[in-house]
């Protein structure tokens, strides 16, 4: 899955345009890359834990989540976005 296919993914998972959607993947990535890159340590439910020197893929397959987990996390953020 590449980034199009998560923002085609949250678009039809939220009812949301996609471009609505490519904003809110864009945002939590940006989010979260930008607390790594304060050295800061991200947490966020179904992923777990993970700081700047642990890449996300790593951390999805080292606790076996899958795809689903990701897409789910993605389309609350999403929504939590949109309601602002």
């Amino acid at each position: 899955m590449n980034k199009s296919d998560l923002v085609d993914a949250v678009a039809n998972d939220s009812d949301m345009s996609k471009a609505q959607a490519a904003r809110a993947v864009d945002s939590v990535l940006a989010n979260v890359g930008d607390a790594l890159g304060n050295g800061d340590s991200v947490s966020l439910v179904g992923l777990g834990p993970f700081s700047e020197d642990t890449e996300l893929l790593v951390k999805v397959e080292t606790h076996k989540l899958e795809l689903q987990c990701i897409l789910q996390l993605l389309k609350y953020l999403a929504l939590k976005l949109v309601k602002v």
